[in-house]
């Protein structure tokens, strides 16, 4: 049994094959489970997936070459054909978004001009984008080398606190 508390930030951790990315890809509705249940904020994974309750990040950021900070990080939004998020427009939420993971002036930027750093931020901000009650990520630091991920840790630490979601 895993209970993940409203505003916490919590980390699963074991060696590589034990099923970690399987487990957060059925909390993401990505994957069934073959056996138990899952429950986030008293729904299914399915049910919390269409009512837009979870976010997911991953390993590796796979933004759109073609599109810039910006574009890359509204994705959701034309996904999910919504014009605005809460009380923002679609343009104001990826402003917010771009000032809390701190990427001003590259709005315009495509992946190849950015750091992997960078890169890994336009990703939680896209996975923020719909204003998710909880953050799923999977390893999105992987790709940096230890220095890097470090800092992005503890960036990571201030966003979700900003944004107020349950990270796991």
């Amino acid at each position: 049994d895993l209970v993940c508390e409203r505003g916490s930030f919590t980390g699963i951790l074991g060696p590589s094959g034990c099923g970690k990315t399987t487990l957060l890809r059925m909390m993401a509705d990505l994957e069934t489970p073959t056996a138990g249940s899952i429950r986030i904020m008293d729904h299914s994974p399915r049910e919390a997936r269409v009512k837009r309750l979870i976010g997911m990040v991953f390993q590796r950021p796979a933004l759109l070459p073609w599109r810039s900070v910006s574009e890359n990080i509204a994705l959701p939004a034309e996904i999910a054909r919504v014009d605005a998020v809460r009380n923002e427009s679609v343009s104001q939420r990826v402003q917010t978004l771009v000032e809390l993971v701190g990427l001003q002036g590259f709005e315009h930027a495509y992946p190849s001009e950015l750091s992997g750093g960078m890169q890994s931020r336009v990703g939680i901000a896209r996975g923020l984008m719909l204003e998710p009650e909880v953050l799923l990520m999977d390893e999105p630091f992987a790709a940096l080398d230890q220095i890097n991920r470090e800092k992005m840790q503890l960036e990571l630490a201030r966003i979700c606190e900003s944004a107020g979601v349950t990270a796991v």
